[in-house]
């Protein structure tokens, strides 16, 4: 079960449709129950269509589960949109139901219910309200982050709940001792790299002068540039590492930008305040990005200290790894992870941008004028994700 828009190639979507890929070969079948249409199902995947509702309801649904076991059982039909004997269909022979949003359980109880089944319940948790800085936004967002607070609080201490699936170690501590979880419940299963990005990343001439033909764009001899991909935010340290730049200008070091962002709009507001000559290329498939980073002299993963990614590792250091390129990174126990064995690497004082910039410029000065030297043996693929799921699935269908 997943919420999210799985026709969209973002890191949440990304980590899904790697289960449901992984789990399909250990499955005669596998359902993905989600409401937005899903273009890249394969083999033995099916999606069933749940219908769109604002989340306000599902809070509403989730807490109320706790309280009434009618209540939920009516959202949740109103939310699956189908009869209950089709439900009932739907469950038959079930042997796990992995859901992928916390708040979701509610509906895993519901199904359990409707079909007087016990199948045992995992829930992937790949992200924590308790790991973010509450917004500055408007009231609504503030009043999310405060809900998801409270639900996370009582949600992963549910017994209906028999098992989590996280993406890290570090996030199996923290949630572990932050809520007292039996760590024999706790299993990781990583974030993968799809095949195509990996088999992309060992062919870049041909992979590149396919990426010119599609986006008819001038690429991609970065040298001198500094790049960074993802999202324009501070606590993915993006504001950090336009500072760090202008102190490097500021000091007659001729040093250039390349952003690659989901889409220009990150960008409209502050467009003014970016280095002059910065490049930016929008939307572009991943499986382009690793290559096109090749020709970068540093790679630059600026994700702050004290938010989530000290426990959660973003997928974009994976892309940076492929593209074989020194990468200049926060000191977090996700990077120093991450990056072990990755040579060409070097970590800095977190949320810092001086020390940002001073390992930029060490970076070049090492091995800025270096042959790209990819890394493909600590990269964790499909296989990867199967062996652990492997591991959960025995776990929770032996109890």
């Amino acid at each position: 079960m997943a919420p999210f828009n799985l026709a969209v190639k973002d890191g949440t979507s990304i980590r899904v449709l790697n289960i449901a890929r992984a789990a399909s070969e250990l499955f005669d079948e596998v359902l993905i129950l989600s409401h937005y249409f899903n273009t890249y199902l394969v083999k033995n995947i099916f999606h069933v269509k749940l219908r769109a509702v604002p989340a306000r309801y599902h809070y509403i649904s989730a807490f109320g589960s706790f309280v009434s076991s009618q209540l939920n059982l009516r959202f949740a039909q109103y939310v699956l949109g189908i009869d209950l004997s089709d439900v009932r269909r739907l469950m038959r022979g079930a042997d796990v139901i992995h859901v992928h949003w916390l708040l979701f359980t509610y509906l895993a109880k519901a199904l359990n219910t409707i079909s007087s089944g016990r199948t045992p319940i995992i829930v992937d948790l790949h992200g924590l309200f308790k790991l973010q800085n509450l917004p500055k936004g408007s009231l609504r967002d503030v009043l999310v982050h405060v809900l998801g607070l409270l639900y996370e609080h009582v949600g992963i201490r549910d017994k209906a709940i028999r098992a989590f699936t996280v993406p890290s170690v570090g996030l199996k501590w923290f949630i572990e001792t932050t809520y007292k979880v039996d760590p024999d419940k706790v299993f990781v299963v990583p974030d993968a790299v799809e095949w195509d990005v990996i088999n992309a990343a060992k062919q870049c001439d041909n992979i590149l002068m396919e990426f010119v033909e599609k986006m008819k764009v001038i690429c991609c001899n970065f040298h001198g540039y500094v790049a960074y991909v993802g999202s324009v935010s501070s606590y993915h340290g993006f504001f950090d590492l336009i500072r760090a730049i202008k102190l490097l200008r500021d000091h007659a070091v001729n040093i250039k930008l390349l952003l690659i962002v989901p889409g220009r709009k990150q960008l409209a507001s502050i467009r003014e305040e970016l280095p002059e000559g910065t490049v930016i290329l929008e939307s572009i498939p991943r499986k382009y990005v690793p290559c096109i980073l090749r020709g970068a002299s540093a790679l630059v993963l600026p994700h702050r200290a004290g938010t989530q990614f000290d426990y959660i590792p973003s997928n974009k250091i994976y892309d940076y790894m492929l593209a074989g390129r020194p990468i200049v990174a926060y000191r977090t126990i996700t990077a120093l992870e991450t990056l072990k064995k990755y040579p060409m690497h070097i970590l800095v004082k977190p949320n810092d941008p001086k020390s940002l910039a001073d390992g930029i410029v060490k970076a070049i000065e090492l091995w800025g004028n270096t042959n790209p030297s990819p890394e493909f043996n600590s990269i964790p693929t499909l296989n990867d994700v199967k062996e652990a799921l492997i591991k959960v699935y025995n776990y929770v269908m032996n109890r």
